[in-house]
């Protein structure tokens, strides 16, 4: 892009790749060119906005190919239940990728720049840091900051939150902000920043080392949980002092978020006892669409009675089928491990499960896999 070489392609003789996004000279000659692969990203757009119902078209067209491959996108007057949606911001630079004769196809850096100049981004943008919000950052989607291990004051994470929240289109934020000083009234300002984005859908913030303490976690999630179209969450805390009471609060405002369904909550080395740590399960199963959750409870001082509370109340969750657990260094023993097992089994709908155990003097023979259901994909440590 911008006149730099993104990658050297060279024609393939063969076949490779996903059928319904593959260009249909491919098919005929199988040969694969970069040509090919820009009427993969034409049909990849159209999909963002079309996918259910334009998928297996796309699919039984391109194997089509002695018809002439009229892909349906090409607007038809006799048609009165069009597939495309040609009201969608995507549609107006569509047809330049998806086009039957290769060489009509405009460039990719061509596509992109046009994308650009009608203000979408549909491709990330990572910044090392940011100070101001320019014209050109403003219809930013997906954006990225590192700012770990800067030496930051309240005063600075407030600013850098509060120029992200000037961009009205952003959906994908990952802001972080690892190993700095800026305590309990600087977390919250910048969560409370962030929620004034309207259209975030996936959050990845890292608070990790950076003296919240209690209060300050709680109020991080309580504002976290007035984003209104969040689905997807990533929020490390280690190592704040967050103490039970303060993990169970965090926990509490996060299972407000109404739409959520993709959490990964660090909790891990915050002191959080049994009590806390059954509090803070028990408050995530009351999030009524989630179906993706990984927790880490790692070094803090749950015991055998815990980590049973623990998987008790996360059995509770109706709609769960991905699990990642880690548990490391709680002094659970055999017993606590075993009574995790059978409270895991009782997840009826759970496919995916990832447990660590690693450090909970475990015995050597203590089969875990084998108080599981079969039909689980497992992958446990211990």
């Amino acid at each position: 892009m911008d006149g730099e070489i993104v990658k050297d392609y060279f024609p393939v003789q063969g076949i490779s790749g996903t059928f319904g996004y593959i260009a249909p000279e491919f098919f005929q000659n199988i040969l694969y060119t970069f040509e090919c692969e820009v009427f993969s990203v034409g049909v990849c757009l159209a999909l963002l906005d079309n996918f259910e119902k334009l998928e297996p078209v796309v699919l039984k067209k391109a194997q089509d190919y002695f018809f002439g491959f009229k892909i349906p996108f090409e607007q038809n007057f006799h048609v009165k239940e069009e597939l495309i949606n040609r009201k969608s911001q995507i549609y107006d630079i569509l047809l330049q990728t998806v086009v039957f004769q290769p060489k009509q196809r405009k460039p990719l850096s061509q596509i992109l720049l046009n994308f650009q100049k009608q203000g979408y981004y549909y491709y990330s943008q990572i910044f090392s840091q940011i100070s101001t919000v320019t014209s050109d950052l403003k219809y930013l989607k997906i954006l990225s900051l590192d700012h770990k291990n800067q030496k930051l004051l309240k005063g600075d994470a407030r600013k850098i939150a509060s120029e992200i929240a000037k961009c009205p289109t952003l959906s994908t934020l990952s802001l972080y902000l690892q190993q700095n000083n800026i305590g309990s009234d600087g977390a919250k300002a910048v969560a409370s920043e962030i929620a004034k984005c309207p259209t975030l859908s996936t959050l990845s913030l890292d608070l990790q080392l950076n003296n919240i303490g209690s209060d300050g976690a709680k109020a991080v999630a309580s504002e976290i949980a007035k984003c209104p179209t969040l689905s997807t969450l990533s929020l490390w805390l280690y190592n704040n002092n967050i103490g039970s009471d303060g993990a169970k609060a965090v926990a509490s405002e996060i299972a407000k978020c109404p739409t959520l369904s993709t959490l990964s909550l660090d909790l891990s080395n915050n002191n959080i006892d049994s009590d806390g740590a059954k509090a803070v399960a028990s408050e995530i199963a009351k999030c009524p669409t989630l179906s993706t959750l990984s927790l880490w409870l790692y070094n803090n001082n749950i015991g055998s009675d815990g980590a049973k509370a623990v998987a008790s109340e996360i059995a509770k969750c109706p709609t769960l089928s991905t699990l990642s657990l880690d548990l490391r260094s709680n002094n659970i023993g055999s017993d606590g491990a075993k009574a995790v097992a059978s409270e895991i089994a009782k997840c009826t709908i759970l496919q995916d499960l990832r447990i660590d155990l690693r450090n909970n003097k475990l015995n050597g023979e203590f089969q875990f896999v084998n108080l599981l259901p079969k039909d689980i994909k497992i992958r446990i440590q211990h």
